[in-house]
């Protein structure tokens, strides 16, 4: 009885429409997505590593104290076959012949790091994630009180 109700006042809503097609497509390749799909890939690790790097005093880690951390990172791979893989962001170095080897951040990855905070911290940016946390509690108090028919 109430859904006969509910598809007199509401016919649009409770109509369920499915359709299938069986169709074939052909998927063609492209070289430059799949090389940017497979750097983004390590993306967040990398990001992690960078920021590990930038903790630190220095600014620089020996290898062998990154090594520990593959399992804590996610790393796919080695941290010295990942710094190899992306020479333009990591840097080894030896500060010293008697210190281990060290990695860095190479310039390039310095400056858009410098570049990141900039943005981050500049008071448009800031004003745009303190107007949308305030915003967070409005969508949760809308959801309380309109029910969605599905």
């Amino acid at each position: 009885m109430l859904s006969m109700e509910l598809w007199r006042r509401f016919p649009h809503r409770l109509l369920l429409i499915r359709s299938f097609v069986d169709a074939r497509i052909k998927w063609v390749r492209d070289s430059y997505l799949d090389i940017a799909v497979e750097r983004e890939k390590n993306l967040k690790e990398i990001l992690s590593l960078k920021n590990q790097i930038l903790s630190s005093p220095s600014k620089s880690l020996p290898l062998s104290s990154l090594s520990p951390l593959k399992s804590h990172f996610n790393l796919p791979t080695s941290t010295s076959k990942l710094f190899q893989n992306y020479p333009s962001i990591f840097a080894p170095f030896q500060p010293s012949p008697s210190l281990p080897l060290h990695v860095k951040l190479t310039p390039q990855a310095m400056t858009l790091h410098k570049e990141e905070l900039a943005i981050h911290n500049a008071p448009p940016h800031r004003n745009d994630v303190v107007n949308s946390a305030q915003e967070l509690p409005k969508v949760g108090d809308w959801s309380e009180h309109h029910h969605i028919i599905h």
